[in-house]
């Protein structure tokens, strides 16, 4: 898992990383509409392009790179090929599957849908699978019972301070407000994960 306060070229690029069975990567990510190459994942000190991870970058094992940063998988095809984007460059460094985003998604659903991606995925759910069935629990999920299980066992999974039991809730709480009993439901998400190469 590398987030892009944390992550830099060079542990991008590293052994670990090639060797690496799953790829997570959670931070910004921009989107270049007239170079595709160079798009760019937002990394510690100095962002990393397209053609970069797609020339420098090689997998030998990985199974399912994660990107959740906005517009990791964005393209524009009447201007590039396909390889020209974030998903695909990973995809051309060996990556089997590539999930990324289509759009700026909102960091509290996306952590409960892969939450969910990774419980699903470890239970033996085809990648694919895994991510529409996270994608239709998010969106139905629900004031209630419901959602206070997933709070709880994201808080217990989490490693990251801002992620507690009370601060999870709180937020929570801020989209149940905003959008009602079922805060979750609109498109923009869950929409906009999408799933790339041998899912």
């Amino acid at each position: 898992v590398m987030t892009g306060k944390s992550a830099c070229r060079e542990s991008l690029l590293s052994e670990a990383v090639a060797n690496a069975r799953v790829f997570h990567f959670s931070g910004h990510a921009r989107f270049n509409l007239e170079k595709p190459s160079r798009s760019i994942l937002e990394l510690y000190g100095h962002p990393i392009t397209v053609g970069e991870i797609a020339g420098r970058l090689r997998f030998q094992r990985n199974v399912l790179t994660m990107l959740t940063g906005c517009e990791t998988g964005l393209m524009f095809p009447e201007v590039l090929d396909d390889h020209e984007n974030l998903s695909g460059a990973f995809l051309g460094a060996g990556a089997r599957c590539v999930i990324s985003t289509l759009w700026s998604v909102p960091d509290l659903p996306t952590v409960f849908l892969v939450n969910e991606f990774y419980r699903l995925w470890a239970n033996g759910a085809p990648l694919v699978k895994a991510l529409r069935d996270s994608q239709e629990w998010l969106r139905t999920l629900s004031v209630g019972e419901s959602i206070d299980k997933a709070v709880f066992e994201l808080a217990g999974h989490s490693r990251s301070p801002n992620q507690t039991e009370e601060q999870l809730h709180k937020g929570v709480m801020g989209f149940v407000r905003a959008f009602g009993s079922v805060p979750f439901a609109s498109p923009s998400c869950w929409a906009g994960f999408v799933c790339h190469g041998s899912g």
